[in-house]
């Protein structure tokens, strides 16, 4: 008997862990870095909500994202929107992205003559921001690997 109330006990003990485990990655933030200008209103310093236990099935344009583009500090942190998921076009005409013919209303004009279509990879998704500083638009579809998380909101 005895026996068995240790092995529920480090049962309980070992799910609890695993649940405070998975309770600090859901509630991780990020800081935006001194200096970030590539989305309007963010106030450098300000720490954000981070989501790291997103799958990545259950991202969908719109959602506010941080992607990590190398291990430069210069491009660690980086913020926008999912523009496009996995099989969609886009493309860029007349100075706006089109996700499958369809203009997204998110970020400035975009200084590049027309072009595209191109349809994004299987495990990579288009990401915007508002300036296209460290975006999809300067480094192409990013692979899921450089995705840090979904966030609550962007301003």
């Amino acid at each position: 008997m005895d026996v068995v109330r240790q092995a529920i006990m480090y049962l309980l003990l070992v799910a609890a862990f695993y649940g405070v485990v998975l309770a600090m990655k859901a509630l991780s933030r990020v800081q935006v870095p001194s200096g970030y200008n590539a989305v309007e209103n963010l106030t450098e310093y300000t720490s954000y909500r981070l989501d790291r236990t997103v799958v990545f099935t259950a991202w969908k344009p719109g959602d506010a994202i941080c992607w990590r583009l190398g291990p430069d500090a210069e491009r660690a942190v980086n913020f926008g929107w999912v523009a496009a998921l996995p099989g969609d076009r886009v493309q860029i005409r007349e100075g706006h992205l089109e996700v499958n013919g369809k203009r997204n209303p998110k970020g400035e004009l975009i200084p590049l003559p027309d072009c595209g279509p191109i349809r994004v990879p299987e495990r990579h998704l288009f990401v915007i921001n508002d300036r296209h500083q460290g975006d999809s638009i300067a480094y192409g579809p990013l692979p899921a690997s450089a995705l840090r998380g979904r966030m609550g909101s962007l301003p």
